[in-house]
C-alpha cells in the first residue's frame, strides 16, 4: 500500500523535533523494542519540544521576537503556527493519527557538522519511511545552520559536484537499507531536505531503487542542469516515483523533473479555516490551487505552519 501525503507530511514534519539516537537506544533497552511516534513525542527527550516551539519565535525568546522587525513581519502567522503545531502534537500523542504507531527506528544527526537531520519510522507494514530535515535559519547556534545549509548546501545544488550533504543522505539511505532490509522505502523531506530526499531516490543502487515507492519533495529546490545532464538515465528511471509539492520561492528554484516524470505541482496556502476544493494540508492547514491567499516567505524556516 501508498501512504497518503498526509502521513508522508506529518513524517516530514517531525524530522524538525530533535530526538535523539540516544532517547531511541535508551529506550529499546529498557523496553526491549523502538519507541513509537507518539510514545517519543510523550517522552519528549531532552525537552524536544521546547526547543522546537522556539522556532516560531525564530530562534529569539518571545519577548525579544515580538521586538524583532523579521518576527513582527509574519507575526499573526507564527502565533497560529505555533497553536496549529501544538494541538497536532498533542493529537500525534494521543495517537488521534496512523502515523502515530510508527516505530522511529534511527535517526542521522550530523547537523552540528554538516547541517544534515534524518529519521526513520517503520511502518506496521515493514516499509521505512526516510524523512530529512530541511534548511535552518537559527539567530541563537551564531548562525551556523544558515552558513551549512543555505550556503553551503543550498549553493552547492548550482552545479554537478554532489554536495556533503547529499553524499550523506545517499550513504545513510544505503546504510539503513543494509541494516534493516525493508520491504519498502518511502523517502521524504521539506525544503533542503526534499531535493536531498530526491538526491538519494535517484542516486540509490539499482537493487535498493526498486523498493523505493514513494519520494517527496515538499517545496524543495529543484536540480541544475549539469545535475540533470550528469545523472540524465537515473532521472529517467526514477523521476516517476516522485511528488514535488511547491508553494514558495524555495520550491520553485533551479530545474523541477517534471519532464522525465516527476508530479509536480504548485500550490497556494490559505487560512485552515477557509473551505477549499483541494484539502492538501490535513495536519497543518488548507492549500487551495488558483486562489493565493497568501504567501508563506519562511515556509523553509518553519514547515510546520502551513
Amino acid at each position: 500500500m501508498n501512504y497518503t501525503d498526509k502521513e508522508i507530511q506529518i513524517a516530514t514534519q517531525i524530522s524538525y523535533i530533535n530526538i535523539s539516537k540516544n532517547f531511541i537506544e535508551e529506550f529499546y533497552n529498557e523496553n526491549h523494542r523502538n519507541p513509537t511516534v507518539s510514545e517519543a513525542l510523550r517522552a519528549d527527550p531532552n525537552g524536544c519540544l521546547e526547543t522546537f516551539y522556539e522556532m516560531f519565535y525564530l530562534g529569539y525568546s518571545e519577548e525579544e521576537a515580538h521586538n524583532n522587525v523579521v518576527y513582527k513581519m509574519t507575526e499573526n502567522l507564527n502565533v497560529e503556527r505555533e497553536m496549529i503545531a501544538k494541538s497536532d502534537i498533542e493529537k500525534l500523542k494521543n495517537n488521534e493519527y496512523s502515523c502515530s504507531e510508527w516505530k522511529v527506528i534511527d535517526v542521522m544527526d550530523m547537523n552540528e557538522e554538516s547541517g544534515i537531520y534524518a529519521i526513520v519510522f517503520e511502518t506496521p507494514e515493514h516499509k521505512a519511511v526516510v524523512a530529512f530535515r530541511g534548511s535552518e535559519l537559527i539567530p541563537y547556534d551564531n548562525n551556523r545552520q544558515l552558513i551549512l545549509d543555505w550556503l553551503v548546501a543550498d549553493c552547492g545544488l548550482l552545479d554537478s559536484s554532489e554536495t556533503r550533504q547529499q553524499e550523506l543522505a545517499r550513504s545513510y539511505l544505503s546504510y539503513i537499507a543494509n541494516t534493516y532490509n525493508f520491504d519498502e522505502y518511502i523517502l521524504t523531506g521539506h525544503s533542503l531536505g526534499g531535493s536531498l530526499a530526491e538526491h538519494a531516490t535517484i542516486t540509490a543502487d539499482p537493487s535498493l531503487a526498486s523498493k523505493i515507492s514513494q519520494s517527496y519533495s515538499w517545496d524543495g529546490p529543484g536540480f541544475s542542469p549539469e545535475y540533470i545532464a550528469a545523472h540524465k538515465n537515473e532521472i529517467l528511471h526514477m523521476a516517476s516515483k516522485v511528488k514535488h509539492y511547491q508553494w514558495s520561492l524555495v520550491g520553485a528554484l533551479l530545474n523541477n523533473l517534471s519532464e522525465y516524470g516527476e508530479e509536480y505541482r504548485s500550490l497556494d496556502v490559505v487560512d485552515a479555516v477557509k473551505d477549499a476544493e483541494y484539502r492538501f494540508f490535513d495536519l497543518t492547514g488548507v492549500i487551495k490551487t488558483g486562489l493565493k491567499k497568501r504567501c508563506n516567505c519562511f515556509g523553509a524556516t518553519i514547515f510546520w505552519s502551513l
